[in-house]
């Protein structure tokens, strides 16, 4: 989910959150119109209303999954996924900080991406974690020393690690194949469409990382408004040939129909329809941008023991390894 619409007034903060994603059931997914008739939110609530833009849902399960999460806070009266606009819409009385701040807490355990880790441990909404309680590498390295990026704080243990990645299928080009993020610009070496994403992560570093910049340097020079500018210059290369997606499943159905011969996607998208599908899908792993998620804890979660179980459970080494069986591995 983005940053919520909310008109100038105050969100609640759960619009900080990413709701932790799920494999799909192709029983559970929209298919044969399950989603043709979408309830008309009624206008006679009480309350504020707010919205958030969500992506990735296309799937008429996993939208009642997160209305009857969210249905459960205190002082949201309504709520609905509107697929048409890609749009979360919420009637609530209140602010839901408040669940941390009357200590009137629903949620145990949140998936957060790095900003909301900093932001919710600094205003004491997530707990800080005594650091021994967890369980070291098999060589005796701590956790928080034995992953691909620095911890942002004592609130957070890890979740999982992803990227975006370009990707097509095997035989959409003859003789020499993509293999870097410059090809991924290189209209005429590898003709047709492209699909990106409809937000500015990832896509603004790869194209400063196709145009020359190191990556050591990507971030210092995305810092300023000449690289911005370097960055859409380079963008504007293939401005003529871009389909845009906002659904983590879309850019699968554009390489798929042919819409587009090469698309970002999430790797784990790609790697699913690879290893369960059999699809002959290609990703391009030069240029891919890590995304992490981390796991935090309620301050004055209602089930604090058994939350921590599982924290420890799933940072541990073992259950991190496991999460690259049912997704390709970044490389």
């Amino acid at each position: 989910m983005s940053t919520p619409d909310n008109h100038g007034k105050k969100a609640p903060q759960f619009a900080a959150f990413k709701p932790l994603t799920t494999v799909q059931n192709a029983n559970d997914c929209c298919c044969d119109g399950a989603c043709s008739s979408t309830p008309t939110l009624s206008e006679n609530v009480s309350g504020t209303r707010y919205s958030w833009k969500v992506s990735g849902m296309d799937c008429a399960a996993c939208a009642r999954k997160v209305e009857n999460a969210v249905r459960q806070l205190a002082g949201v009266n309504q709520v609905q996924v509107l697929f048409a606009t890609e749009k979360l819409v919420v009637d609530a009385d209140n602010d839901i900080r408040a669940q941390v701040e009357s200590g009137n807490v629903v949620w145990d355990i949140v998936d957060v991406l790095p900003s909301q880790a900093r932001t919710g441990c600094d205003e004491g909404l997530f707990e800080e974690l005594d650091r021994s309680i967890f369980l070291p590498a098999p060589d005796g390295t701590p956790m928080d020393e034995d992953l691909l990026v620095d911890v942002p704080n004592d609130c957070v243990v890890p979740q999982i690690w992803w990227s975006y990645v370009p990707f097509h299928k095997a035989d959409t080009f003859s003789g020499e194949q993509p293999s870097t993020i410059q090809d991924f610009f290189d209209i005429e070496k590898f003709p047709g469409k492209r699909g990106i994403h409809t937000w500015a992560s990832a896509i603004t570093e790869m194209a400063l990382y196709a145009d020359g910049v190191a990556i050591p340097d990507i971030y210092d020079v995305l810092s300023t408004q000449e690289g911005q500018d370097r960055a859409f210059a380079k963008l504007d290369t293939i401005k003529d040939h871009v389909v845009f997606w906002s659904s983590g499943a879309k850019p699968l159905d554009l390489i798929n129909s042919g819409e587009v011969s090469m698309s970002l996607a999430y790797n784990g998208r790609v790697g699913g329809a690879i290893l369960n599908d059999g699809a002959d899908y290609v990703p391009v792993w030069d240029g891919q941008v890590l995304e992490e998620e981390w796991l935090v804890l309620m301050n004055g979660a209602p089930n604090r023991a058994a939350a921590l179980h599982f924290l420890v459970h799933a940072s541990s080494t073992q259950a991190q390894a496991d999460q690259a069986k049912w997704i390709n591995s970044l490389k």
